[in-house]
């Protein structure tokens, strides 16, 4: 059987195998079919053809330092505690999460006390942990860390990007 590719703007957007014995112009109508053209068994959406040659795509280039960055903050933090597994998680690094440590750290450090003297902080699943005043600074700390290492990487500065999880007290 034959194969054909419609071409558009040099790009493959379409591959056809006609019926046994037809081509594309006993099957669309003339200018339709006219964007077709016999094609190699393995040509795909996306190839190239500039009129006499079919090409794949290029392979995609490996994501940058920076990007890797990029989705390294987004993705959030992993911490594992050895003094308290059940804090073992992902965090959030986002904005609005990291203002929220941020406003919970200032009020320990103002002399303020949480109820029930336990800070209760969700992870990236939405599971709440439970952080012990010293616990919470450490995350705190390792967030701090952690997002200005990504973000100075994200600015064009130097790596390594940061090593993961990250092991609090």
């Amino acid at each position: 059987m034959a194969t054909y590719a419609r071409v558009v703007n040099g790009i493959v957007v379409e591959v056809f195998i006609p019926p046994s014995g037809k081509g594309p112009d006993d099957c669309f109508h003339p200018d339709f079919a006219a964007e077709f053209h016999a094609a190699p068994d393995n040509v795909a959406q996306g190839w190239t053809y500039d009129g006499h040659n079919f090409a794949a795509p290029a392979p995609p280039l490996p994501p940058s330092l920076a990007q890797q960055a990029g989705a390294m903050l987004a993705a959030g933090i992993a911490i594992t505690s050895a003094s308290n597994p059940s804090l073992n998680a992902t965090y959030g690094c986002d904005d609005a999460t990291y203002a929220k440590d941020t406003g919970i750290l200032s009020g320990l450090n103002a002399g303020l006390t949480p109820p029930g003297g336990a800070i209760i902080r969700t992870d990236t699943k939405g599971d709440p942990h439970q952080f012990t005043s010293a616990q919470f600074h450490a995350l705190c700390q390792a967030k701090w860390d952690y997002i200005q290492a990504l973000e100075t990487i994200i600015g064009g500065g130097p790596g390594p990007l940061p090593a993961q999880p990250v092991e609090i007290g």
